[in-house]
């Protein structure tokens, strides 16, 4: 015979139940508390594990000592922030500041994620880059160096794709010239594009990366350089052109006195530059021009002989050579080879020289037109042309120069 439910039954039942609820919803809130504190641990744990991995790996390149001062991490947009990069180089028996990073960020490339593609940029501001001269080569040949492309696998293992710098720098140094040789070019702004360290399936463009290059250097020049290359290239593949205008020569005072043993009161410089290369070999030229050039007391009594005859002869050449109508001495330098063993064409360097002072003027610009064969071969293809396109023309990554047709 079954017992009737009393109210004092039910309200038992509910007790207990209410109970067990409480009871479960402490420990899911336990549970959840430690499962967040364990993540909030991670989280503020990340950034030093990262650093300390980073700091390892750098600590292991031959040649190299380098260190990250702080890593932040932004889960929600996949990337991660480098501050404070620093990288030395050894030089013979010293370290040499190489590099130095205010600010690199990498991020994950979304809009290729709609492509099924896992792709990042890097974004890079206020980097300064120093080199120093390379010791004598007994001295270079004991100290082994890691390729950057092994450690950037390491440090970030996907596909990049697109890497842009603000403010950077790049900076050549010599103390042991006399005098010491500390030359610059500033405000460098790049964007890359195309990058990649591992082959796309189905692709056959042969130079699919570009890079465009601007800045200003020592003596207020503007720089401008336009590039296509495959990176992934076992030997260099490329195609290149550039331009720098308007430097002010007596801000050269330093690099002409310690290499050329002159020194300038007046004049501006600008150059005009395409190069290709292919499996090893590259193809290309440079056409400087000096303008309104005058030498720095010639025949001052406080230099020595030998450098007061050495800037007479130089002063002289220059008065001789140079385009009288545009007062501008200037000349075409082909040259070529093999990337480890270049070979610039003094003959026709010389022929082009006296062409421009004598004969026909040299273009101010790109060419944009066939390379020489060899070293010392063709000289300027459009030498004089007054229908020449102005020297401010920006004829792109690779015109229609043959140059690309080399490099391709």
């Amino acid at each position: 015979m079954s017992h009737p439910t009393t109210f004092a039954s039910l309200g038992h039942d509910h007790s207990q139940l209410s109970d067990r609820l409480r009871r479960w919803e402490r420990r899911t809130v336990i549970v959840v508390a430690i499962i967040l504190v364990v993540l909030l641990g991670l989280r503020i744990a990340a950034p030093f594990v990262v650093r300390s991995a980073i700091n390892h790996r750098l600590a292991k390149i031959e040649g190299y000592h380098g260190e990250v001062q702080d890593v932040d991490l932004h889960l929600w947009r996949g990337a991660y922030r480098l501050q404070g990069v620093k990288l030395t180089r050894q030089v013979g028996n010293e370290q040499a500041p190489f590099l130095n990073v205010a600010d690199i960020d990498f991020s994950l490339a979304w809009r290729e994620l709609w492509h099924r593609r896992i792709l990042a940029d890097i974004a890079v501001s206020d980097l300064t880059l120093t080199f120093v001269p390379t010791p004598p080569k007994e001295e270079a040949a004991s100290i082994k160096e890691t390729s950057w492309q092994d450690v950037i696998k390491d440090i970030f293992p996907i596909e990049i794709t697109r890497f842009k710098l603000q403010k950077g720098r790049l900076v050549y140094h010599d103390d042991k010239a006399t005098p010491p040789v500390d030359i610059s070019l500033e405000q460098l702004n790049l964007v890359a594009t195309g990058l990649k360290n591992r082959a796309t399936p189905g692709a056959t463009e042969e130079l699919p990366a570009r890079v465009q290059l601007t800045g200003s250097t020592i003596g207020g020049g503007q720089l401008q350089l336009n590039a296509s290359f495959e990176p992934l290239a076992e030997r260099p593949h490329f195609d290149l052109d550039g331009q720098v205008k308007g430097v002010s020569l007596p801000a050269l005072n330093q690099y002409l006195m310690a290499y050329g043993k002159v020194d300038v009161s007046r004049g501006t410089f600008e150059a005009y530059t395409e190069i290709a290369g292919k499996d090893g070999h590259f193809e290309g030229y440079i056409k400087p021009f000096f303008n309104d050039v005058s030498f720095k007391d010639v025949v001052d009594e406080h230099k020595n002989v030998a450098r007061r005859v050495w800037e007479s002869v130089v002063s002289g050449l220059v008065a001789v050579f140079k385009n009288k109508e545009r007062n501008q001495l200037g000349t075409r330098i082909p040259f070529g080879g093999q990337i480890d063993d270049p070979k610039a064409g003094l003959l026709a360097t010389f022929g082009n020289l006296f062409r421009h002072g004598f004969i026909r003027a040299l273009t101010e610009r790109v060419e944009g037109a066939p390379l020489p064969d060899a070293p010392g071969g063709s000289g300027d293809p459009d030498v004089g042309d007054k229908k020449a396109a102005p020297s401010n023309q920006n004829p792109g990554p690779t015109g229609a120069s043959e140059a690309a047709k080399f490099a391709k």
